[in-house]
């Protein structure tokens, strides 16, 4: 299970769901071109890295176990963790 709290700076438009999410999460990304996605636990190792595309990315997430990840996403206009 994947949950999520929203710390924001000024950042690319970002969407994750479901919340909570386990086998699958999606990400919809508004930044155009490509951002960078890294999902950490809670002491900070990375968990899952993807490349994002513009729009609706669906990720596997099915090898995460139960538990509350940082996710963030770094593009062009900016860094956003959720």
């Amino acid at each position: 299970t994947l949950s999520t709290t929203g710390r924001q700076a000024t950042a690319p438009a970002l969407q994750l769901y479901p919340n909570p999410a386990s086998g699958e999460l999606t990400v919809e990304c508004g930044t155009p071109g490509t951002a960078a996605l890294t999902i950490r636990d809670l002491s900070g190792r990375v968990m899952l890295q993807a490349a994002l595309k513009q729009g609706p990315n669906r990720l596997d997430i099915g090898s995460l176990r139960k538990g509350v990840y940082a996710v963030t996403v770094q593009g062009l206009a900016g860094t956003k963790t959720e």
